[in-house]
């Protein structure tokens, strides 16, 4: 699908069923977002309304013939459109005009507020309504589709070899392999119980109306481990031990520290699949292994699990589920 504007905005008249019927010539389209490898979202105006809408467009995929067939990525279109109309009497969605289940072209309404970013998710206003949309989320009882693992891809039983670690220091990364596996036997000791999770917990998912936080992407939605959905936010977002203390204020009160040690422990979890994440393209040949940029990403991703490990909150977290395990 060519994304020049005039045959996108064709495009749009087309699929959008708001603005079928409309001239191309009167519709303003203007794209907001392309995430690499990710969807284009677009602001959508046009003449004789003061309405607007965000038209989130598919993301090329030939297999997606029908809703059943899941496409060649994790994302499956139907399992998401199913979960975001489950999620949507919570509040913690947009109000959606329009989803298709075959390719995910998603429409909603543009109203007032601004996305979050890694700078403005540290203010702990925005922190708290963030921590509260989780919650009412997670506590909804609902049964979202799919089930997202924490560790996923990760063998403690295979080491990283020089061949495979990308000119990472060998020694510093097997350090954090073997440390990961230790936290999922310590997180194991005090599971908790499958809830219905966004798993996109970064900051540019998160949209502030001023008044309450709704969540703009639902691609991983799955049921899932709420503290591990936390962690995700906290190290997408960069926050500091103190920011994420405010979170977890206002996700758990002052209550519950068992739970919030889960969530400081799966903060290595959540970097080191990030790392993973930045890894898996190289692997794969679809980002140059020498490329200046991707190295640098890659080093500050490993560097990213070093300073959480030689964190006070992390460490002391770590401690307090391990002596938990062995006093059970």
């Amino acid at each position: 699908m060519t994304t020049t504007p005039d045959a996108l905005t064709v495009y749009l008249c087309e699929r959008v069923g708001a603005l079928r019927g409309l001239d191309p010539e009167d519709v303003l389209v203007t794209p907001l977002h392309d995430e690499a490898g990710g969807p284009v979202y677009c602001i959508v105006e046009w003449e004789g309304t003061d309405e607007a809408l965000v038209v989130r467009l598919p993301i090329d995929d030939d297999s997606r013939d029908d809703e059943t067939q899941p496409p060649s990525g994790p994302w499956r279109p139907a399992a998401e459109g199913r979960n975001l109309a489950l999620a949507g009497p919570l509040g913690v969605t947009p109000a959606t005009i329009q989803f298709d289940r075959r390719d995910g072209l998603w429409v909603y309404p543009l109203w007032a507020g601004a996305p979050a970013t890694a700078i403005t998710v540290i203010d702990p206003a925005l922190l708290a309504r963030v921590g509260r949309s989780a919650r009412l989320l997670h506590a909804s009882g609902l049964a979202f589709e799919g089930a997202d693992d924490p560790f996923a891809g990760m063998d403690p039983a295979r080491p990283w070899q020089r061949d495979s670690a990308l000119d990472l220091p060998l020694r510093k990364l097997n350090m954090v392999h073997d440390i990961i596996g230790q936290c999922r036997d310590v997180l194991a000791s005090v599971p908790t119980a499958p809830v219905p999770c966004v798993n996109a917990l970064a900051p540019e998912a998160c949209f502030d109306t001023g008044t309450r936080v709704v969540f703009l992407d639902w691609r991983a939605s799955a049921m899932g481990d709420p503290h591990h959905d936390l962690a995700r936010l906290a190290d997408r977002a960069n926050l500091n031990a103190d920011q994420v203390g405010a979170l977890l204020d206002a996700y758990f009160g002052t209550e519950a520290p068992v739970a919030r040690d889960r969530v400081r422990v799966f903060r290595l979890v959540a970097a080191y699949r990030r790392l993973l994440e930045h890894m898996e393209p190289m692997h794969a040949g679809r980002v140059d292994p020498a490329d200046d940029v991707a190295r640098h990403h890659l080093g500050a991703r490993l560097d990213a699990c070093l300073m959480i490990l030689d964190s006070a909150s992390w460490t002391g977290a770590m401690d307090r589920l391990s002596a938990h395990r062995r006093a059970s």
